[in-house]
């Protein structure tokens, strides 16, 4: 974190004023996590077989994320996904002890997310239909 300081010369090589900008990386992060998450949210969750549910996309980006809200069929997403700390130094890595999956439980058609970012906004509700 600090302060980056900008200037530059007009064609007339006259030096305009000093521009402080204040940099924080940790919220740098977690901002552009969240652009990536909302980007490509049909990403979330992924149903390989029709078996397991993984949600390896959102602890890749688990920075971006304070948490991840889930549910089955059409009802609320009032159940939590834990998700391993944040590591700024590695942030995309899944951690060896992440918990990554979970069967599909029987008569699920579609699973519902919404996440809460780090800066307290909240995704859309998002539904995702388990592929057999």
């Amino acid at each position: 974190a600090g302060t980056i300081y900008v200037t530059w010369r007009d064609k007339r090589g006259e030096q305009a004023d000093i521009f402080p900008i204040t940099f924080n990386p940790d919220g740098a992060l977690a901002d552009g996590q969240k652009k990536i998450l909302e980007q490509l949210w049909t990403a979330w969750l992924a149903f390989p077989g029709g078996k397991n549910v993984y949600f390896t996309h959102l602890i890749s980006y688990r920075c971006g994320i304070a948490e991840v809200r889930y549910g089955f069929n059409d009802g609320p997403a009032d159940k939590v996904w834990p998700l391993p700390p944040c590591d700024p130094a590695n942030p995309h890595a899944v951690p060896q002890n992440a918990k990554i999956h979970m069967p599909v439980p029987k008569g699920t058609k579609a699973m519902t997310v919404q996440l809460t970012y780090q800066d307290g906004t909240t995704s859309q509700l998002k539904r995702f239909t388990v592929v057999k």
